[in-house]
């Protein structure tokens, strides 16, 4: 499973991924409000570049995720298909003799302590077989939302029993796709409020000079 979230570094190029928190937002930011004084013509000269710039980053913004949510999906609908064909998935043993490995035991106590409990154990293999298998149907609609939290929780538990943390990192970055723009901006207000700090990483498309922004809010159907 490591080497298509590689990959997904590599679609990464293609999509607007500066948009919010980053380097790039700020400068675009910057950038139109010092722009605010030239003239008329130079204006309209740039508003034609940036709106070339935004049609064919949104082009791309599109291609790239469409093939990032095709590889995700495609990832846990295998990863779920290929578990239920175990016996050991199929009687809830699995996660068992992974916690009884060395190579996955970085808390062996940890471990252990898991390991002694069998429901929990049973549970946590067929919540992981079913969360995998359904992820690809539930994205349309808002059953996507708990099912990320479990997921979200579950790639947790790897980081820190298995020892997985750049595994589990990817996997959650992966799963970040599939949220929505109002997310980011609710957590971005709510960084804000907490720090009581102006607005100075918004996007381009928040500034005051009315810029567009560089990619439509709503770029697919599983993003709602």
């Amino acid at each position: 499973m490591t080497a298509p979230v590689g990959v997904m570094g590599m679609y990464l190029v293609f999509t607007a991924c500066g948009r919010r928190w980053s380097l790039d937002a700020r400068r675009a930011r910057l950038g139109a409000s010092a722009g605010s004084n030239t003239c008329p013509s130079a204006r309209r000269a740039a508003a034609g570049l940036r709106e070339s710039h935004r049609t064919l980053t949104s082009v791309l913004h599109n291609c790239g995720m469409f093939v990032i949510a095709a590889q995700v999906c495609f990832l846990y609908g295998s990863a779920g298909l290929y578990k239920v064909q175990g016996g050991t998935w199929g009687n809830g043993t699995a996660l068992r003799y992974v916690l009884n490995l060395d190579l996955f035991r970085p808390w062996p106590e940890l471990s252990l302590m898991v390991d002694g409990h069998d429901v929990m154990i049973g549970i946590a293999c067929y919540l992981t077989v079913l969360l995998q298998v359904a992820f690809p149907f539930v994205l349309f609609g808002r059953l996507k939302y708990p099912v990320q939290m479990m997921l979200l929780g579950m790639h947790v538990g790897i980081a820190i029993v298995m020892g997985l943390p750049l595994f589990s990192g990817a996997m959650i970055i992966a799963d970040a796709v599939f949220l929505p723009d109002r997310f980011y901006r609710s957590l971005g207000r709510g960084w804000r409020r907490l720090n009581r700090r102006p607005d100075v990483w918004s996007t381009a498309g928040d500034s005051p000079c009315g810029a567009p922004a560089l990619v439509p809010s709503q770029l697919a159907p599983w993003r709602r």
